[in-house]
């Protein structure tokens, strides 16, 4: 599972993970957090978003209709 971490300014990051993709569009689907802290926080987020987006089952198309 993909993810990254960028820094907004000093003291905030934004974490992103790839959640799949849409199965009627194939858009990407990404979650995104803002974290305020050091980059270590910001780690600890990420793996925990991408433990979240594990646990969320993707949509199937016949979610969809």
């Amino acid at each position: 599972m993909s993810g990254n971490i960028r820094q907004l300014r000093n003291g905030q990051w934004l974490v992103r993970v790839e959640a799949g993709r849409d199965p009627v569009t194939g858009r990407r689907i990404q979650k995104s957090k803002s974290v305020a802290g050091s980059k270590r926080d910001a780690k600890k987020a990420l793996l925990d978003l991408q433990a979240e987006v594990q646990r969320t089952p993707v949509p199937s198309s016949t979610m969809t209709q």
